[in-house]
């Protein structure tokens, strides 16, 4: 016997058969659940295909730059825990999260972003998804729904709907999510929570801006529905003025907040964070126990040392200037080389450009296949970030891992591509 991987999928065969065996007989034919069965692969991870690829020039992705990680620091303080405390770091853990860690958190948050109460507490999770899972899975049951923006991050999109939870998508305008529209969707579907990238979202950048957050925590309020506050991108900021959070205005106590060191310091550590009422953590821990424990506690030993002896908000800083060169290059390249069809929102912060075809001519389908096949060129079209399966007129660029040379492929290559299909 032996082992092949594949894609990353392991499979047990017989080299001395064509056929699949298992102890002599032929292999089973499994019967997974409902629930497994309905699940299908994450666009993004299938995207990582296309931008490891020999030559391709990866617009499609959503990674921090190489350029953004502090390696030397973090080499430096894995060195030091496993030299000096190496037990407390390899041992089991309390599912809470590691308590040094917690208590800077809710101090950084306090302190700059004025997030948190006597009534809250922080929970440690594998990253800011595993928060906003376990919020879906604390307030709804099968056949429930949440209200989300008509575009949302895939990855949510797809935890989502692994809970089997209906997707509400909800219209909104360039300031994001509108309040009479939530208010009709609260009014003929059992929505039970809220699920809003409010900075520099993804995929479209947009910031929601203070008046519409009040206005929207308002409607939810009215209805005991909770928000799920994912904020991945908040600290990228590299223009404009801080919009202060939902959950620093919460006095109803509705707010679940997410928040990651996967942008800031490295996403491979897989080190989020929830913040929420006590009795909402309670249940998360609960969750936790049953699910992975406790998060990695050496990747939170090492989030934790970095943000005590070392300056994040001097990191940070170096990391958004550096990402609004990028931003703004590849902004300016949208404007002089795409058909003026093509209309671009420009982030404030963040990692993504969302493109639109105001003409509605362009297939975009068509459009990021002959890009690939043509260029070698990869962008993510719009359709992947859907609520309600329609098809979408936007595609998704990323600024952040190409370089300023394979941006100006990129956009050049776009514009060549797409003046062909207008031309047809």
């Amino acid at each position: 016997m032996s082992f092949v991987i594949n894609n990353d999928r392991r499979m047990m065969i017989n080299a001395q058969s064509k056929g699949q065996l298992h102890r002599g007989g032929t292999i089973m034919e499994y019967k997974f659940s409902e629930k497994v069965q309905t699940l299908k692969p994450s666009a993004i991870r299938e995207l990582f295909k296309l931008m490891v690829g020999d030559g391709i020039v990866a617009l499609s992705g959503g990674n921090p730059a190489k350029e953004a990680f502090p390696e030397k620091e973090i080499a430096e303080i894995t060195q030091k825990i496993l030299t000096e405390n190496p037990i407390a770091a390899l041992q089991y853990s309390i599912s809470e999260g590691y308590t040094p860690l917690r208590e800077q958190i809710a101090e950084y948050v306090k302190t700059n972003f004025n997030i948190g109460t006597e009534e809250d507490a922080v929970l440690i999770t594998s990253g800011a998804q595993q928060a906003n899972d376990m919020a879906v899975k604390i307030f709804c049951d099968e056949g429930d729904a949440i209200a989300c923006d008509e575009t949302i991050f895939i990855g949510s999109l797809s935890a989502i709907k692994a809970n089997n939870v209906k997707l509400v998508g909800v219209k909104g305008d360039d300031s994001g999510m509108l309040p009479e529209q939530l208010e009709e969707a609260i009014a003929t579907n059992p929505i039970k929570a809220v699920y809003l990238i409010p900075n520099f979202s993804n995929p479209t950048g947009l910031t929601m801006p203070l008046e519409r957050r009040k206005a929207i925590y308002e409607v939810c309020k009215k209805h005991d529905i909770i928000i799920i506050e994912d904020n991945p991108y908040g600290e990228l900021r590299f223009r404009g003025e801080h919009v202060p959070a939902f959950k620093s205005f919460d006095d109803a106590g509705i707010v679940c907040y997410s928040g990651s060191f996967s942008k800031v310091v490295a996403p491979g550590l897989r080190v989020g964070f929830m913040i929420a009422n006590k009795k909402i953590i309670d249940r998360g821990t609960l969750l936790k126990q049953f699910t992975d424990v406790h998060t990695n506690i050496l990747a939170q030993m090492i989030v934790y040392e970095y943000y005590k002896n070392y300056n994040i908000k001097k990191h940070i800083a170096e990391v958004s200037a550096f990402y609004a060169k990028k931003s703004e290059y590849m902004c300016k390249l949208i404007r002089e080389k795409l058909p003026k069809e093509i209309k671009c929102i420009e982030p404030d912060g963040g990692m993504f450009v969302w493109c639109t075809d105001t003409s509605g001519k362009i297939d975009i389908d068509e459009l990021v296949q002959k890009l690939v096949s043509e260029k070698k060129v990869a962008i993510i079209s719009g359709d992947v970030f859907i609520t309600n399966n329609s098809k979408s007129h936007s595609f998704r660029l990323n600024f952040t891992v190409p370089s300023m040379e394979q941006i100006e492929y990129g956009i050049t290559s776009i514009g060549e591509v797409l003046n062909g299909l207008y031309a047809k």
